[in-house]
């Protein structure tokens, strides 16, 4: 064996080592409230893990302060429950941010490193209230993939009643945005800036200050339904178009603001509220709607869309049966307006 050889022998010897060092490192973390796995809290398992690893959330509920302003920057992490494909399962993997009276705590807190890669999956994420942005998983960087999870009863001052990502890059799968809100009315259920965002096969229901506010980012929803969002709750017996509430919702089901683009295919757009823009509202942005249903949306202004500078496209889509009505909570008003 001549010395090239040896050196180039050496060489493929010394990679192949680091790629079982490196895959050796990678484990599997499992997270039992029972006391049977690892550990019994999320925070301990997290804090322990190092890139690559993934843990394993058992059946229960984690709550308390192990639960909550949990971080994770620079790693490679997937947390998910112990069947991500079973809706039961994920339903009864239940992370509860409450803790004793203490407001504005968040599941998740991710980045700010750009190296930043995490994968939700089969969990359900709750009462996270009055923190100002992201109120179950706030995103400051870094790629976001999230599969089969349920967000319902969060909260937040600001931007993002579920999740809010700056500068990030996240997906969503499969997943379930249930009674969240914001208390601007600035993406009740989700919310964006300088992002990239992608939602497929979703479901956004009863959540205030709309369901999604893109602003500056490129969002993309595929085969996600839209209902029964509100933009722009008003008290009763209140007249709308003269609210106390220094708040006014735009886009009962989506808002895109600023350089914001945003493209639907296949969506449902049913029975959403707004001040102006019952299904979606654009203001300076782009919206494309695609082969979509955009049917029994109300509002003050635009039923169904509503517009402010910005384009929008609609192709191959319905768009039937919504109402641009003076009160949109007397439903014998019909007054077009």
């Amino acid at each position: 064996m001549n010395a090239l050889t040896r050196a180039t022998s050496a060489c493929l010897l010394a990679v192949v080592s680091l790629l079982s060092v490196s895959n050796a490192q990678a484990r599997t973390i499992y997270v039992a409230s029972d006391g049977t796995g690892d550990f019994t809290n999320i925070r301990a398992a997290v804090e322990a893990a190092t890139s690559g690893d993934v843990i394993i959330v058992g059946v229960g509920t984690y709550t308390g302060r192990d639960a909550v302003d949990i971080g994770v920057s620079g790693r490679t992490l997937t947390i998910r429950g112990s069947d991500p494909n079973d809706p039961a399962v994920a339903a009864k993997t239940l992370i509860d941010c409450r803790v004793g009276g203490e407001f504005g705590l968040h599941f998740i807190e991710m980045g700010p490193s750009k190296d930043t890669n995490l994968t939700l999956a089969g969990l359900t994420i709750t009462h996270s209230t009055k923190s100002q942005s992201g109120g179950a998983v706030l995103c400051h960087g870094g790629i976001l993939r999230v599969v089969n999870c349920t967000f319902a009863d969060n909260a937040v001052e600001c931007w993002g009643g579920a999740v809010y990502c700056e500068n990030s890059q996240a997906t969503f799968e499969g997943c379930t945005f249930l009674r969240n809100g914001s208390a601007v009315l600035r993406g009740g259920a989700a919310a964006s800036t300088n992002s990239q965002m992608v939602f497929s096969q979703c479901l956004f229901q009863q959540n205030t200050g709309n369901a999604m506010t893109g602003f500056d980012s490129l969002v993309s929803f595929s085969d996600c339904t839209f209902e029964d969002n509100i933009a722009s709750p008003t008290t009763a017996g209140q007249d709308p178009n003269f609210r106390l509430d220094p708040y006014v919702g735009f886009g009962g089901g989506v808002a895109a603001e600023g350089t914001a683009n945003l493209t639907f295919v296949d969506c449902n757009f049913v029975d959403n509220e707004a001040d102006t823009g019952g299904g979606i509202y654009v203001i300076n942005a782009g919206v494309s709607v695609i082969d979509c249903n955009v049917t029994a949306n109300t509002a003050l202004r635009g039923g169904a869309l509503a517009g402010m500078g910005g384009s929008i496209g609609v192709a191959g889509s319905f768009v039937w049966n919504n109402r641009a009505v003076t009160d949109v909570d007397d439903p014998n008003d019909d007054t077009i307006v």
